[in-house]
């Protein structure tokens, strides 16, 4: 038994013609398809990047006021400790005003964790989602430690009545000066680390001391502590 292929109307060299620019078309159209969704992701990560680096700029204000603070804080910590040498002497401890605390300066990582939950962060290149990352998780590990720092100065603003204080008290505050003293050290590190290393080329805009006066962060940090 013999089968016969059908022949095209028009003979088999217009079929193949006519399948031929088929076949072309669909792949112009996938072609366009894809220039389509490479324009897309292009526009969305010039944007995601827009949104994070303004982020970024606004979290680089944290150590930048943290280290603008440093020259009063140290002075704090010295004034500090002339006050638990007199104590220790039985002396008049002569403090005049308020302890202070450092003030917290923070910005926002709301686009970040946007980021994180989409998907265009995976159309950047890795190296730029790996500096981005690291510098996000720098902020959020300064944030707990300066948190951690103020909570400590808030113990030792007991130090303001110093007339209701026990002699209990004083070993509890003796203890929140060493942790201030260790904070300082690990905060400056930090600051500093973060402004060399972790700012992905954005400039930090950290306030000025005056602004921070001005906000009332620093305010009362900065003024003389002891009667000479």
């Amino acid at each position: 038994m013999h089968f016969r292929l059908p022949k095209p109307m028009h003979g088999w060299r217009e079929f193949a013609g006519e399948v031929g620019i088929i076949v072309i078309g669909v792949l112009i159209a996938l072609a366009a398809e894809q220039v389509v969704e490479d324009i897309h992701w292009r526009n969305a990560v010039a944007s995601e990047r827009k949104a994070l680096h303004e982020s970024l700029g606004a979290e680089l204000s944290a150590p930048a006021a943290r280290l603008t603070q440093e020259p009063c804080i140290r002075r704090r910590l010295g004034e500090l400790l002339i006050v638990f040498q007199r104590h220790k002497k039985g002396e008049p401890l002569g403090i005049a005003g308020p302890v202070g605390v450092p003030g917290v300066v923070s910005g926002s990582t709301d686009a970040w964790r946007t980021a994180a939950g989409g998907e265009t962060l995976n159309h950047m290149k890795l190296d730029e989602r790996l500096d981005l990352g690291r510098a996000f998780a720098s902020f959020a590990d300064m944030r707990g430690e300066l948190l951690n720092e103020a909570h400590t100065w808030d113990e030792l603003r007991r130090l303001d009545h110093p007339e209701i204080l026990e002699a209990g008290d004083w070993p509890e505050l003796r203890a929140a000066y060493a942790d201030a003293l260790a904070y300082d050290d690990r905060n400056v590190f930090l600051a500093r680390s973060i402004l060399k290393n972790g700012t992905d080329g954005e400039k930090p805009d950290g306030p000025t001391l005056d602004e921070l006066r001005a906000k009332g962060s620093v305010h009362s940090l900065c003024e003389p502590l002891l009667r000479h």
